[in-house]
């Protein structure tokens, strides 16, 4: 079972997810007025074909970037539109907003992108066909697309049902009466980064969530009343009692050190993460086949850990020590797969390059903590 901590730190509300006391997960947001979610009519200030994207005014005083490719009417400066927030401010980039508002529920994805029922990879296929085919039998005629969420089980239907009735209906109320709102109307309001991604969680499987901020707790309260409480330790500080300097350290060191005595350097750049997989003290090892594929697997499962708790996302090379085997390689990929099959977000190894560097995406659902520490 997990331990989730939240709390204020410096600028920032930083959500820890601990795991037989090691962490597993750091993420990092800021109490911004605008959340990740939130859907605004905004009005269009500029349109740069050059730039592929429209920058648009959605708040007063609060601008975002809307890529062009999204619309696929024709926008021109002082249209009105319905835009959700995506991305939130990094470094010297404004708000991410998209023309194609989403609404996420325990079990469905509700979208605008189109008007059919798809699937998660993640969720077991013959349990995603049994929803689904419930799902079109009793909602025939639909007017927004829908995901079915790796959380979803066929045991869990008449919950889902009623998530598609009660979620469905508000998602259908935003899309149908957003291009007739004021400018600046809030359309949708997006529960907390951190309420959110507690969300994303089987309640069954958190032991508590510990609050070290009054205001923090009274928002998860509400939600989770049974697991939420307010740390009131006077003989220690919170800080120390959780040791958040180590977890942020843990998340941020460049070196991660393996078991067998091998390394990973951990490199973020502008463009992408590089991760190289060292063999450190077991170079001399004798027989080289068995020590490349010890150090290649501890290092697979690493890196995979290392995504979540730092939330990685996007291009990704890693830079394994090489097989001279190529079906050796072949294994490899499938077992490195394997490591990444526990990761909620979507991951794509692309394989091997001729330079034997491993490509990979993975899914950006919100900024790492490298933009924010």
């Amino acid at each position: 079972m997990s331990k989730i901590i939240v709390t204020k730190y410096n600028d920032l509300i930083l959500l820890i997810e601990y795991k037989g006391g090691n962490p597993v997960r750091i993420n990092c947001s800021r109490d911004y007025s605008a959340s990740v979610g939130d859907i605004y009519v905004g009005r269009v200030n500029a349109v740069k074909k050059e730039l592929n994207a429209a920058f648009v005014d959605f708040m007063e005083n609060y601008t975002g970037f809307l890529p062009l490719d999204q619309c696929a009417f024709g926008i021109k400066q002082g249209d009105l539109v319905p835009v959700q927030v995506t991305g939130e401010p990094v470094k010297t980039k404004g708000y991410k907003l998209s023309a194609f508002p989403e609404m996420s529920g325990n079990y469905l994805v509700f979208t605008t992108k189109h008007n059919e029922i798809h699937i998660s990879s993640k969720l077991d296929k013959s349990e995603g066909d049994a929803i689904k085919e419930k799902l079109l039998n009793d909602f025939p005629k639909r007017e927004f697309g829908i995901i079915i969420r790796t959380k979803a089980s066929l045991e869990k239907y008449d919950e889902i049902k009623t998530e598609y009735e009660n979620t469905g209906a508000v998602f259908l109320d935003v899309i149908k009466y957003g291009k007739s709102r004021t400018l600046y109307s809030r359309l949708y309001k997006e529960k907390k980064p951190f309420v959110k991604l507690i969300s994303e969680k089987d309640i069954s499987d958190i032991e508590e969530i510990v609050c070290g901020d009054d205001d923090i707790y009274q928002e998860l309260i509400n939600v989770y009343p049974d697991k939420t409480r307010i740390f009131d330790d006077s003989r220690i500080s919170f800080n120390a009692c959780f040791r958040i300097e180590h977890a942020i350290e843990l998340a941020t060191s460049k070196k991660v050190n393996l078991p067998c005595g091998g390394y990973l350097i951990i490199e973020p750049t502008e463009a992408l993460t590089v991760i190289d997989v060292n063999s450190g003290k077991i170079t001399g090892k004798n027989n080289k086949n068995e020590m490349i594929d010890l150090v290649n697997k501890e290092a697979a499962t690493e890196v995979a850990r290392q995504l979540v708790l730092r939330n990685i996302s996007g291009m990704i090379i890693i830079d394994f020590i090489n097989y001279d085997d190529p079906d050796k390689e072949e294994e490899f990929v499938t077992y490195f797969r394997g490591a990444l099959r526990e990761d909620k977000c979507k991951t794509k190894i692309l394989g091997f390059t001729k330079l034997k560097f491993l490509e990979m995406t993975r899914q950006k659902i919100n900024a790492s903590i490298y933009d924010y520490i």
